[in-house]
């Protein structure tokens, strides 16, 4: 036998089914790219070296977990659904005489073949779109452009390794699925139908509990720490609670339109609700797997592009000064600072403790669970006199309280263990102590009279905490002339040097240096989410065109068979058209719904994150803007995939 027969055959199968195999290897180019691009930003030893540049390969390493594990799965989902349109001809294979050894040899070369042109277009797409993906990143997290060009060997290495890893694995579960197969039952497979599927309704009413249950934790939880630890299994709910309605509503809503004869019984609508209706099963899958993609590809968009859109805002809030610091004693780091001959522009300082504790209407315990957990901050009225430039007066059992967004007390009073102190107005100080604006939970200030009465709190809450308590530590803000970063730098080094060295307790912040940390933080973060977000969007177009695809082989015998007993071409049209848009545009619209109802949960959760009090103006800017982008690829990834459906039918 002639050795290139295999080969040759191999090749003359990819050319007759280029409708599916051209998608696929795109889809295995384009995973190679986006892996090589990743890795390479994770495993570039310069951006190491670049100034705050871990955060960026932290943020890229993770995204390349995500990538590869993702791309693993969608390319065993492309490579089963393509098999499972071709076992009609494997059957034909065999009943002509083809042993299953030779199939296999068949498949292996057109493994082989799809493989190569996987890593060819992969790797050139991932070389040609690597120094531009590099030059956009060093742009976001505003970093200097170096020159030259470099190849990332470790990046082309793994790339390669994880395409083999795939193919192999893909390869396998063809030869298994083919090899164990009866002839006969490969070549009738495609022609088997699905039985009038029932409405199951407990199906139906746990997809509502579910989701139901999921936008119940986004709307009625509020505290942005417990939200973190929930998200997670309210995604979970939602996600089930979408492939539960989408499989048992759409064949209630579908049963029901049957019902209807005045709507059922017109040609465009019989012929679409009774194919939808026989294969609703298949379809109810694939339209949840979209909807839940393009969820995915909003939130992550909508989430990255808010928080980058407020980094510099909330970072302005996070380091009011250029250095500020928390420590047991200052005079080590005043005394770095005179040394080092560095001018002080102006500079605060007062005494201050921080600690957690909850509020159960006017009382402060800091041993109950019923309360509301919030941070306190309190200093003297010294202090905060030091810090308006104006002399406040507190007399003994009078205090100054309100919450940190500026919200007066509502209660006359707070009770904090034995003192009830009488609130008689509210905090108008400047903040430059940015670390209460990391804390999770709500922050107060509290300004009590005296040293003792701040001696009086760091007691109380001793008493409570034992080890764990909090200090009184004196609070040093201040900004200098030094402008260049490399001399702020290493002014802070010294600093945190001279606190280590002395055995003080504390801590230094520096403005400038911190601020760069800040933006390669954010900026890794929205790279990150374009990165995942274009691969989730690829991933949700593909799930469209094969589904579009397959659906049209499924009902090109049925249109034609139509048309030769008297429906029209135009009829068919405009059946076509009626059961594209029946299904098309529920998943967009669903995801919608998702992404608003996620809204409440997504702008707490971004207070965490440092966005300030305009966050919720931030989000629903940004979620319009992504839902209309989206809504306008989805549209056209629409008319692209109706036009090849219609082509199939027709």
């Amino acid at each position: 036998m002639n050795k290139w027969l295999y080969p040759r055959l191999a090749l003359s199968n990819l050319r007759k089914s280029r409708r599916f195999v051209v998608p696929y290897i795109l889809a295995g180019g384009g995973a190679v790219a986006m892996l090589y691009i990743v890795g390479m930003l994770a495993m570039d030893n310069d951006l190491d070296n670049m100034f705050a540049g871990y955060w960026v390969s932290m943020l890229m390493a993770m995204g390349l977990g995500v990538v590869m594990v993702f791309g693993v799965i969608f390319m065993l989902y492309i490579n089963s659904f393509i098999q499972r349109q071709r076992l009609k001809e494997f059957g034909l294979y065999a009943v002509l005489g083809m042993e299953k050894r030779h199939m296999a040899l068949v498949l292996v070369f057109e493994m082989l073949f799809s493989g190569l042109a996987m890593l060819v277009l992969g790797l050139a797409a991932g070389l040609g779109l690597g120094k531009l993906a590099f030059l956009v990143l060093l742009k976001l997290i505003q970093m200097p452009v170096p020159l030259g060009f470099t190849v990332s060997a470790p990046a082309l290495v793994f790339c390669t390794e994880w395409l083999i890893g795939v193919l192999v694995l893909s390869l396998l579960l063809n030869l298994r699925r083919v090899l164990r197969a009866d002839p006969i039952q490969l070549l009738y497979q495609g022609q088997k139908g699905e039985r009038d599927p029932r409405t199951r309704w407990l199906l139906a009413l746990l997809g509502l509990l579910t989701m139901g249950g999921g936008y119940a934790i986004a709307w009625l939880v509020t505290s942005p720490v417990a939200l973190i630890l929930v998200f997670f299994p309210a995604a979970i709910l939602v996600i089930i609670g979408t492939y539960c309605l989408f499989t048992a509503g759409s064949v209630a809503v579908l049963k029901a339109l049957r019902r209807d004869r005045r709507y059922y019984y017109q040609p465009r609508h019989f012929i679409t609700v009774s194919g939808l209706l026989y294969r609703m099963k298949q379809n109810a899958a694939g339209l949840a797997s979209i909807c839940i993609l393009s969820t995915m590809v909003l939130v992550m968009m909508i989430c990255t592009v808010s928080l980058y859109s407020g980094v510099s805002q909330s970072l302005d809030i996070r380091y009011p000064m250029q250095f500020c610091g928390s420590l047991s004693d200052t005079a080590p780091a005043k005394q770095v600072v005179e040394e080092s001959g560095v001018q002080i522009l102006r500079q605060y300082e007062y005494e201050s403790i921080t600690f957690a504790g909850q509020l159960v209407d006017d009382v402060l315990v800091l041993d109950g669970t019923d309360g509301t957990v919030c941070q306190f901050y309190a200093i003297t009225a010294e202090g905060y006199t030091s810090l308006t430039g104006k002399t406040l007066t507190l007399e003994p059992g009078q205090a100054l309280f309100s919450s940190q967004d500026g919200e007066a007390w509502n209660w006359p009073t707070l009770t904090i263990g034995d003192t009830r102190w009488e609130i008689v107005g509210s905090w108008q100080a400047p903040i430059v102590d940015g670390r209460v604006y990391a804390y999770m939970a709500p922050v107060y200030y509290l300004v009590v009279p005296a040293q003792a009465d701040l001696e009086a709190l760091a007691q109380f809450q001793q008493e409570a905490y034992g080890k764990h308590a909090s200090e009184i530590a004196t609070v040093w803000a201040f900004d200098t002339a030094c402008t260049e970063m490399a001399d702020i730098a290493a002014l802070k080094e010294s600093i945190q040097d001279a606190i280590r060295n002395s055995d003080l307790s504390g801590w230094i912040d520096c403005g400038a240096t911190d601020r760069q940390e800040g933006y390669a933080m954010y900026g890794g973060f929205l790279f990150l989410g374009l990165t995942l977000g274009l691969v989730f969007l690829l991933a949700t177009a593909l799930i469209i065109y094969y589904k579009q695809v397959s659906e049209g082989y499924d009902d090109r015998q049925r249109f034609h068979i139509l048309q030769q007993v008297g429906m029209s071409r135009k009829e068919v049209q405009a059946t076509i058209r009626t059961q594209v848009l029946t299904v098309f545009f529920l998943p967009l619209i669903t995801a919608g719904i998702h992404t608003a109802a996620a809204f409440p949960a997504m702008t707490r959760m971004l207070s965490v994150l440092g966005i300030g009090t305009n966050r919720v103006t931030v989000y629903a800017v940004c979620g319009l803007a992504a839902f209309g982008v989206f809504s306008l690829i989805y549209v056209a990834v629409y008319a692209l995939t109706a036009r090849a459906y219609a082509r199939i039918v027709g």
